[in-house]
């Protein structure tokens, strides 16, 4: 998926927060505005340390988007697992892009979707699962097309 780069803060796409701990999308999303597109809180960093900079670097916090929030929402890492550096901290990052109500997706069989940023997503409140519980996923059809061995049927969305 589309993965905006942050431009300036507290407004703009690609812009990430911290949370402490981080157990459930609810606590990112409370932090964002997603009709002024504005962060409540003091947002970075805008440079090329930025997520969306380094798209190759190989790290989460760069390149990486989550199923468990609506396109377009916020982006947030662990504030308790800092490791060093941000760049290195688990990070719940949404789908993003720059186009209104939404964000492009590549699909596995090759198709490109744009995807609503009011797809259902569930239970946002729901802690977040580990990454070997594996099951259906609580954050709605979104957490379903995110998920690789839930076994959902996902129709049209």
């Amino acid at each position: 998926a589309e993965r905006g780069r942050a431009v300036s803060s507290p407004r703009g796409q690609g812009l990430v927060v911290g949370v402490s701990p981080l157990t459930n999308p609810l606590q990112c999303t409370a932090l964002f505005n997603r009709a002024t597109q504005s962060y409540l809180i003091d947002a970075a960093p805008t440079n090329d340390s930025a997520p969306g900079y380094r798209a190759y670097g190989g790290n989460a916090f760069f390149a990486s988007f989550s199923t468990a929030m609506p396109p377009n929402s916020a982006h947030c890492y662990d504030g308790s697992s800092v490791c060093g550096s941000l760049h290195w901290s688990p990070v719940l990052a949404s789908a993003s892009s720059y186009h209104v109500g939404g964000a492009h997706v590549l699909l596995c069989d090759g198709a490109v979707r744009f995807v609503s940023e009011n797809i259902s997503t569930g239970n946002q409140g729901t802690t977040l699962p580990t990454p070997t519980s594996g099951g259906q996923s609580p954050y709605g059809v979104w957490g379903a097309l995110g998920t690789k061995q839930g076994n959902e049927v996902v129709g049209e969305f």
